[in-house]
């Protein structure tokens, strides 16, 4: 296959894909949001168990801004986190924050719904293209690029 072409060079071009990756970065805004609120709020108390609740608002956080960073494509802090950089990874980052953002609330189904179809998307590229950008991240593969 000639350089330049394949899927790699299509998902590049998409323009669409910035968008989604605006809404993802606003998805982890919202999720580490909602995580301090319901940590500031006591809302986990409704739940089960107090130290549930705590413990699921913590992830919510933390994973909020795992997200922030990887839509930022933070790549001094991707590189602990190599399967982020795959299109396919991240989609299933997307679909575990939707199932640990769903609530009774119509905003945390909102969230979730969002998180899911995000993940989607991503899931779907992932299955026709390895990497998000080839040359972004061509140095957790220890080699460069144009040599593969």
């Amino acid at each position: 296959m000639a350089e330049g072409s394949g899927c790699a060079s299509f998902c590049k071009k998409i323009p669409w894909l910035i968008i989604i990756r605006i809404i993802g970065m606003a998805l982890g805004c919202c999720c580490i949001a909602l995580g301090i609120v319901k940590l500031s709020t006591g809302a986990w108390d409704t739940q089960n168990s107090s130290l549930k609740g705590v413990v699921l608002s913590v992830y919510q956080i933390i994973f909020g801004i795992l997200l922030v960073i990887c839509e930022l494509r933070l790549i001094f802090l991707l590189k602990h986190f190599k399967f982020l950089t795959h299109f396919l990874g991240l989609g299933m980052l997307y679909i575990f924050l939707g199932g640990l953002s769903i609530g009774a609330e119509g905003y945390e189904i909102a969230l979730a719904v969002l998180f899911l179809v995000c993940g989607i998307v991503y899931a779907c590229m992932g299955c026709g293209c390895q990497h998000m950008e080839a040359d972004e991240f061509s140095f957790l593969k220890g080699k460069s690029s144009a040599a593969s």
